[in-house]
């Protein structure tokens, strides 16, 4: 029987090979990886920090990301524990007056630690964002905010179409810590998405997107099926069984 360590090597190594898959030439997310280092592991073991001491492992560790083939070629024989996911896509801030504004700068940490698979990964955001289910750190409900199932091409597709504002939880326990919601329903419909392209792609939709929404919940949909939205409907599929 398989090692627990061989068993967490084997999951780290099929989540490298997964998030490959939404490395593409337009694609609108950029991805880095890294090792974990002895403080970034005591830190999510539970360790008590104070945010500033949060702040200060984060910060370091963000020095140490490469490349995928930069990383394949200093630890040739190790996946990737952890990674930074780059989103190329428009998103909303609040300025220094108040003022919500369009963005492009947008970016997660994702770690595998070492009590990986046992536990999910951790995920961590990095930037100024205003969208009801991200408030950086946090993204949806902490260490809940994607089926356990999920594979980080899926994560990372869903987490930038969030970003877009192609979909979005208003009864997320994380939207009440902030005053989105409020400024959400004050919005005119066609508002959103603030970004429409395919985030695999870059490519504008060629039909106009159509809004679905149950309860809180709104998602913006392609009349015309596309690889992100294929790649979205694997992800609801996991969430519908679990």
């Amino acid at each position: 029987m398989p090692s627990y360590t061989d068993r967490r090597n084997n999951r780290l190594k099929h989540e490298f090979e997964r998030i490959q898959s939404v490395r593409r030439p337009n694609s609108l997310i950029k991805v880095y990886c890294a090792d974990l280092s002895a403080d970034e592991v005591s830190m999510y073991l539970g360790r008590a920090t104070t945010r500033q001491e949060f702040n200060q492992i984060i910060n370091d560790g963000l020095r140490g990301f490469l490349t995928p083939e930069q990383f394949v070629i200093k630890f040739p024989n190790q996946p990737p524990e952890k990674y930074l996911l780059v989103f190329n896509c428009v998103g909303l801030r609040q300025d220094a007056t108040g003022n919500i504004v369009e963005t492009t700068n947008h970016a997660m940490e994702v770690i595998f630690n070492v009590d990986y698979p046992v536990k999910p990964p951790r995920f961590v955001w990095l930037t100024p964002i205003w969208h009801p289910n991200i408030h950086a750190p946090f993204i949806c409900n902490a260490d809940l905010a994607f089926p356990i199932s999920a594979t980080l091409d899926q994560i990372a597709v869903m987490t930038a179409r969030m970003v877009q504002y192609r979909h979005y939880n208003m009864d997320d326990p994380l939207a009440m810590t902030h005053n989105v919601v409020a400024w959400l329903k004050a919005q005119p419909e066609s508002r959103f998405p603030v970004d429409s392209r395919d985030v695999l792609t870059g490519e504008l939709p060629r039909t106009p997107l159509v809004m679905r929404r149950v309860g809180g919940f709104v998602e913006w949909v392609d009349g015309v099926p596309t690889e992100s939205a294929a790649v979205m409907g694997d992800l609801i599929e996991l969430i519908d069984n679990e």
